[in-house]
């Protein structure tokens, strides 16, 4: 596999990683206890889930196009510029969740934080994936063709 692919396919990996991560949270973090009403965590998932979509739907838009001779340069930094990204939003992703429910159900339920300030952050934080990957992907799932 040589440089390109394996760029692409770790973004395939990591967008379908994060898609299955978040609806598998989402789906059972009410059932479990987890301080979120069974709407809230639906509403959550229908805010990330397109964007995780939206990726995975350009980069089968390129894998099932009919093949050009035209492809991308991949600098050194790449792979890096991907990986950092995910690691920083699922980091980022993982402690915002544990305030809320540290706040919410451990114990400080005296300075709770409240579902719109959740929601707040959790676009924030995807804005951050989302300014890297749709580049990126927009870059490197090209189809070389002018419009």
């Amino acid at each position: 596999m040589n440089k390109l692919t394996t760029v692409r396919v770790t973004i395939i990996v990591i967008a379908l990683g994060f898609s299955l991560g978040f609806i598998v949270f989402f789906l059972v973090a009410p059932l479990r206890g987890y301080p979120l009403r069974v709407n809230e965590a639906q509403e959550l998932l229908n805010l990330v889930l397109p964007t995780f979509s939206g990726y995975l739907a350009t980069c089968a838009a390129f894998v099932f196009r009919k093949p050009d001779a035209t492809d991308v340069e991949i600098s050194p930094l790449t792979m890096f510029l991907l990986l950092a990204t995910a690691v920083v939003f699922i980091s980022l992703i993982v402690i915002l969740f544990w305030v809320f429910y540290y706040a919410s159900k451990l114990h400080a339920p005296q300075i709770p934080m409240d579902y719109a300030t959740l929601k707040g952050f959790f676009l924030t934080i995807l804005s951050i994936m989302t300014a890297v990957y749709a580049l990126a992907i927009a870059y490197l799932f090209h189809t070389g063709k002018s419009a």
